[in-house]
């Protein structure tokens, strides 16, 4: 759980009058069912005639039978992204089903579940426990996308959510969702857990909802990872979305207070810009009704104790319009490889294997950056999912990330722990696995 630095705790201080209010506008009641769509009695999924189903742009070729293993994430683009771990590829039968199969090979996801490419690993490591713990479920019980996760995380290793972390937050997300504001929206039905356009001539009121689904049915139904979404909210939810972003007084605080500037994420908050308008309604609403209680919900509750059910559409519908980037350097990102560019050598690490703990190691820590949270590389101890992703390292705080290189991870100053100042933006720097070379690792630009 990331430390109540004396920011955090004048931002929680600040929204007790929102909590004193009461209990929240959409938790009061139930949870709308447009945000978790069911799949009803008489849905019947695709048949399987034995041909092979192609999506654009790919040389792959998948039964519909192969495409519903989930112990086997179909590869169409190989290109976009780093050979997949076994977690991700096969997952481990009997119950640990393959990350790629329902988040795809690299990690966009649909509307029935989360975007997880380019979140920190720090993150998606607590998510995993929380949903162990029982302190992660959802408003709605019973959705399949929701209770195998909550199944899952059961009988996952904390090796194996590790690797699955490292692998998906080196990834950079891409924008997939285009938000269309509009009065009338055509009419839907449900299709596995999401929405899809049942008729582009009939159309009905969008009244008080947003719908999100996907451009093409059959290429999302096929895994292709390059899949794109359509959203149609009401109109006005973009310009209020933004107020809201910024913050109102009586309602919420600005989303920078802990998610950055940019909004694209510090160290282990995650980024909340172009993602799923559908997948931030649940979390908004999950908030409220205490379905997450996790150890970000501390900070969460109070910030959206307020919100209307016109507020959480608004701010999902404005925050996806925003482009999304990782919150890591860009020298950590996974980047389609070509002839003009090679792969560049990890650098040799500032420091050396150790407790991270110890007093040297805090000794060369600081001796290896400034004093004005700059990243510094450092080898720790694996985290597991039982411990804090935050280290003290003398007066300092530290968020560790695992590293793209052979045993290493990434050490960012989290905040001194005697200071007042707001938190850092993330900037992280790529170690090496070995070596006693004196290269320096390059600084990326603030935020990542």
């Amino acid at each position: 759980m990331f430390p109540m630095t004396p920011p955090r705790r004048r931002l929680v201080l600040s929204l007790v009058a929102v909590l004193a209010a009461g209990a929240s506008l959409v938790a009061a009641t139930d949870p709308p069912g447009w945000a978790y769509p069911v799949n009803p009695p008489d849905f019947k999924p695709r048949v399987d005639d034995g041909t092979l189903q192609r999506v654009p742009g790919s040389a792959a070729g998948y039964t519909v039978t192969q495409l519903r293993d989930l112990f086997a994430a179909p590869v169409w683009h190989p290109e976009d992204h780093p050979p997949l771990p076994p977690i991700v590829a096969h997952g481990r039968k009997p119950a640990v089903f393959a990350c790629g199969v329902c988040h795809r090979a690299d990690g966009p996801g649909g509307p029935e579940n989360a975007n997880i490419a380019g979140l920190p690993a720090a993150y998606i490591v607590q998510q995993m426990a929380d949903y162990k713990s029982g302190a992660r479920t959802t408003s709605v019980p019973g959705r399949a996308p929701q209770a195998n996760m909550i199944a899952l995380s059961k009988a996952i290793t904390d090796g194996e959510v590790q690797e699955a972390a490292a692998y998906f937050a080196a990834l950079t997300p891409r924008h997939t969702v285009r938000v269309i504001e509009t009065r009338q929206v055509p009419k839907t039905r449900v299709a596995g857990w999401v929405f899809a356009l049942s008729s582009f001539s009939d159309t009905e009121p969008i009244g008080q909802r947003l719908i999100e689904v996907p451009e093409h049915l059959e290429q999302f139904e096929n895994r292709d990872t390059r899949s794109r979404f359509v959203a149609y909210v009401p109109p006005g939810s973009l310009a209020r979305g933004k107020a809201l972003v910024a913050g109102i007084a009586g309602t919420t605080v600005a989303c920078a207070t802990c998610h950055g500037p940019d909004l694209k994420g510090v160290a282990g908050v995650p980024p909340i810009v172009g993602r799923s308008l559908s997948y931030a309604v649940r979390q908004f609403i999950d908030f409220q009704s205490g379905a997450r209680n996790g150890a970000a919900a501390a900070l969460m509750k109070p910030a959206i104790a307020a919100l209307t059910l016109d507020d959480i559409i608004a701010l999902a519908a404005y925050l996806a319009t925003q482009a999304p980037e990782a919150h890591r350097a860009a020298s950590n990102r996974f980047s389609r490889p070509s002839a003009s560019r090679a792969t560049p050598a990890c650098p040799s690490a500032m420091v050396s294997k150790g407790s991270s703990s110890s007093a040297g190691s805090a000794a060369r820590l600081r001796a290896g950056s400034s004093e004005n949270n700059q990243p510094t590389v450092v080898r720790p101890s694996p985290l597991r999912i039982s411990e804090s992703p935050v280290k003290s390292i003398g007066p300092c705080k530290y968020i560790m990330l695992p590293g793209e290189c052979p045993g290493v991870a990434m050490a960012v100053k989290w905040m001194p722990s005697n200071s007042s100042a707001s938190p850092p933006r993330s900037s992280v720097i790529a170690g090496g696995a070995g070596g006693s070379g004196s290269t320096a690792p390059t600084m990326a630009p603030n935020g990542g």
